[in-house]
């Protein structure tokens, strides 16, 4: 499952049955531009890995074919536009052939020698051989790290999501993020930006080697958070000490990689998620940043709607407890949802149930008889002993077609 150890072992197992003083593995990308050997080995050492544009060199003409290669001497072969690696001499035999995954070229080997004319019949199909069982368990091997990659993902995303439920406000959901990241991601810096009416950035926390950032306003478009909101897109840079741009350099302490990804919500960008890092940073960690990111505006978004109910809510209570006439919420069953001061006292002088918490009567009418429109006027009258009252009765369906019931009663 190693990739390392599977490149190895091919190579061995080609310097057994073939002469093989130069040996390539190059393997091919179809999400990118680029084709890149994996493994070079020359003259008794292993040599840096390559990267090249898709069709240049042999494994652009093998991969243009899909046939096996076969070059007696290289000397002899102009045309060939082979990409040059590790010792100034050059070799002359070369024998590549083609890696197929079901009907899918994955890239190529090359076993190559400093002698003309080494490479037989015998040679090309034992290294088409070894190549169709090379590509099989590579492509297995990555499809594994690519599953456990995904699995991890999964797990932190889990983890993270479930904390922020068990965040009671804003604040809460802010620090659990940024302090989850710093340990799930193994990062050394993180902020959140809040977008302001103004477009301005507001930094709401930031943790790590960005504490200081806390508080900080960025102006409409400065630095690099202005060209992450003017693209929409997530962003990764792993020289981001080069970057012109760069807000406060003094904070980065030797991390070179930083990664934003866009809070979005009812897709309008509310703010950003940054982290900075000290190793580098690759598209599985952008894609795990977005991740959160969503977590993260759909988390706040909640938050923010929560404190604008509640604002609501306790703004409609002081309306409710300050008018001068009885005011009740019941639902379907007569049960008592609300009642401001004036009606708790005069739901006590007409009410037949201990403590009102359901009504069935008031005053000795049916609560069913009051909840119809009275036959003159608009109110009901209902007396006590010692009062007269007049209520009318509205009704409220809310959204599950439940029936609920606003009483207003006056002395």
């Amino acid at each position: 499952l190693e990739p390392e150890e599977i490149y190895t072992a091919i190579h061995q197992a080609v310097d057994a049955t073939m002469l093989c003083e130069a040996f390539i593995i190059i393997l091919h990308d179809e999400d990118t531009d680029y084709d890149e050997a994996v493994y070079n080995f020359d003259q008794g050492g292993r040599w840096p890995s390559q990267r090249f544009p898709h069709g240049e060199g042999l494994t652009g003409r093998v991969m243009a074919s899909g046939q096996t290669l076969l070059i007696e001497d290289l000397d002899q072969s102009s045309d060939v536009p082979a990409i040059h690696f590790g010792a100034p001499e050059h070799v002359r035999s070369v024998l590549a052939v083609p890696l197929r995954y079901g009907d899918r070229l994955v890239g190529m080997l090359s076993a190559q020698s400093y002698r003309p004319n080494i490479y037989r019949p015998q040679h090309r199909l034992l290294l088409e051989t070894l190549g169709a069982q090379f590509a099989s368990v590579i492509t297995n091997t990555f499809l594994y790290q690519q599953a456990q990659s995904r699995l991890r993902e999964l797990e932190i995303v889990a983890a993270i999501s479930a904390a922020v439920r068990t965040a009671p406000d804003r604040d809460s959901i802010l620090s659990t993020i940024l302090d989850q990241l710093l340990e799930r991601l193994k990062v050394e810096g993180a902020s959140l930006e809040r977008m302001e009416a103004n477009h301005a950035l507001y930094t709401e926390q930031a943790r790590g080697i960005w504490a200081d950032l806390t508080g900080e306003t960025l102006k409409p478009g400065e630095g690099l958070s202005g060209q992450v909101l003017q693209t929409g897109q997530p962003y990764l840079n792993n020289d981001a000490h080069l970057e012109p741009r760069l807000f406060r350099p003094d904070l980065f302490k030797g991390c070179h990689a930083i990664a934003a990804a866009p809070l979005i919500v009812e897709s309008h960008i509310t703010g950003l998620l940054w982290i900075a890092s000290a190793r580098s940073l690759n598209d599985d960690d952008l894609r795990l940043l977005t991740a959160i990111a969503d977590i993260a505006a759909n988390a706040l978004h909640r938050a923010a709607l929560q404190e604008q109910m509640l604002a609501q809510a306790h703004q409609m209570t002081e309306i409710i407890e300050s008018v001068p006439e009885g005011v009740v919420l019941i639902n379907e069953d007569g049960k008592v949802l609300l009642a401001n001061p004036v009606a708790e006292q005069i739901l006590a002088r007409l009410s037949q149930t201990p403590r009102h918490k359901r009504i069935t009567h008031l005053g000795g009418h049916p609560l069913a008889e009051l909840l119809t429109s009275p036959p003159k006027g608009l109110w009901h009258e209902i007396r006590s002993t010692t009062s007269a009252f007049e209520l009318i009765a509205r009704p409220i369906v809310n959204g599950y077609g439940l029936e609920h019931w606003v009483l207003v009663i006056k002395d």
